[in-house]
């Protein structure tokens, strides 16, 4: 009978003995594997990290090659009249033409395009300032009597080499002045008309006291 309780003793401890040794296992195994998921992580992590750097990297020597490229057509393109092709041949005998080599050619061709829509615009302000300046014009003046006294200055000069283009750009300055002018007396009108109506019925009412 005791040899009996004592084998069940035993077998009793061995199988706890196993079921703790089973435990440790299965809680060392979780350990490891939540270790191996937390290292995917952090490489995951380090690696997303690494191509945002290189993005960065990369989108600044972009930048610095879009600079180069417009300092370059600063020095060299002058003339809101110029076209690509013929400008990219000379721009590529300048050394700095291989600070932009980053560039697509549809990049510094839309840059191009981008410089000579600023010169067209700057060289327009400034030829209308002249005409603006210019206190013989009046909505009546032609073109013909307005460039004898304007063809010597700078910004008429600068503008352009065509005498049609000027005249179609007076001609729209004088239609914008026309414009301008026309809602200026509108304007006017609709002030005389209250300002009138006001006086009437100041009138009225001044008559119909003086009557009491």
């Amino acid at each position: 009978m005791r040899e009996e309780l004592f084998k069940h003793f035993v077998e009793k401890q061995a199988k706890n003995l196993d079921s703790d040794k089973e435990k440790e296992l299965e809680r060392q195994a979780r350990i490891e594997a939540s270790m191996r998921e937390r290292e995917r992580e952090v490489q995951k992590a380090r690696s997303e990290q690494t191509k945002e750097i290189d993005r960065e990297r990369e989108q600044h020597k972009r930048e610095e090659a879009v600079q180069h490229f417009r300092a370059l057509m600063s020095d060299m393109v002058r003339s809101s009249d110029a076209s690509w092709s013929d400008t990219r041949r000379n721009l590529r005998k300048d050394h700095r033409w291989e600070s932009a080599s980053l560039l697509e050619r549809e990049e510094k061709e839309k840059l191009f395009n981008e410089h000579i829509e600023a010169l067209a615009k700057k060289k327009k302000e400034h030829f209308r300032q002249l005409l603006d300046e210019t206190t013989s014009i009046t909505l009546t003046t032609t073109w013909k009597e307005v460039k004898k006294t304007i063809k010597e200055d700078p910004r008429c000069i600068k503008f352009s080499s065509s005498d049609r283009k000027k005249q179609r750009e007076f001609e729209d300055y004088i239609k914008d002045k026309y414009i301008t002018a026309k809602a200026d007396f509108r304007t006017l009108l609709k002030e005389t008309k209250f300002i009138t109506y006001r006086y009437s019925i100041s009138s009225s009412t001044n008559q119909d006291i003086l009557s009491l």
